[in-house]
Order: C-alpha cells, then sequence, then structure tokens
C-alpha cells in the first residue's frame, strides 16, 4: 500500500512539473554570417508591382537584401542573374564593405517555402563576394541556415 501510495504522489508530482511550449510566432529574419548570428532587428518585404521581392533586413551596422522575381513559394538560385540577388553590407568604424552576388558572382538560394495572407516565409543562404576588393572586409561572407518568417508584404516604394 505504502508503495502504491509512493508511486501516486511520484506520478502527480511528475505531472504538474510539465512545462508549456510557446512558441513565438512574430514575424523575423535570422541567419549565421560567417557562424555568427544575424538577426534583423527592422525587417521589411517589399513587393513590386511586377511581383518581385525585395527583403531588406537591418542590424546595428548592417543590412542584407534578399531580391527575387516572385513571392510564389518556389526556388530562386542566387549567382546566376541580376533579378535573384543577395548583398550583405557592412559599415562599421567609417568603413563600408559590400558583397553581392550576380551572375557568376557567389551562389546559394531563397526559397519561398509560404506566402499566403499578404506575408511571405521562407529560406536562404548564400555566399557574396567583395566586389569592390575592400581591403577592410574578407574576399567572402557566408549566410547559412537563413530564415525568414511571416514578413507582411508591403508595396514597394
Amino acid at each position: 500500500m505504502k508503495k502504491l501510495f509512493s508511486l501516486i504522489v511520484i506520478l502527480v508530482t511528475l505531472s504538474s512539473c510539465q512545462e508549456e511550449v510557446k512558441f513565438n510566432n512574430d514575424p523575423g529574419f535570422q541567419a549565421f554570417r560567417d557562424n555568427v548570428l544575424f538577426r534583423g532587428i527592422d525587417v521589411r518585404a517589399y513587393k513590386s508591382t511586377s511581383g518581385a521581392l525585395r527583403i531588406v533586413a537591418l542590424a546595428e551596422g548592417e543590412e542584407v537584401v534578399l531580391r527575387t522575381t516572385s513571392t510564389n513559394v518556389g526556388l530562386y538560385p542566387l549567382g546566376t542573374s541580376v533579378s535573384k540577388v543577395a548583398t550583405y553590407t557592412n559599415s562599421f568604424d567609417g568603413n563600408d564593405v559590400f558583397y553581392t552576388t550576380g551572375i557568376d558572382i557567389g551562389n546559394g538560394l531563397i526559397e519561398i517555402t509560404e506566402s499566403a495572407n499578404n506575408t511571405v516565409t521562407g529560406k536562404f543562404k548564400f555566399n557574396a563576394e567583395n566586389t569592390l576588393d575592400n581591403p577592410f572586409g574578407n574576399e567572402l561572407v557566408n549566410f547559412q541556415y537563413g530564415a525568414f518568417y511571416q514578413l507582411p508584404l508591403i508595396p514597394e516604394p
């Protein structure tokens, strides 16, 4: 009887310690830039009259821009055109370093996984080149495990 009572007390105790997990469903943008977390503080997703997408993510002294030809769900390879591009700019200590993908410049992929209710969700990765050969920056910048989540689409200004 004591064992049964002890077992019931343990089960009640364990079941009451259950932690409820809550997911953050706020819009967001983040990735690992050269293995360091980049998180957009001010993020905007613009849709042009032609349907093209431009995502701008700003952090202190940094800017990431992703461009695709559409907001439709799909894969958008980088390094193959000037209409599907990723750029990264950092401005530290008065030195601006600009990295980009383009035709035969860098590589990567933007994948739009959901485009509904006037929002866009997806993931991305890219290697962009320091095309201006600025000595204050590395030759390449690498973004991996990038994600943007439920960004509201606003008309391109």
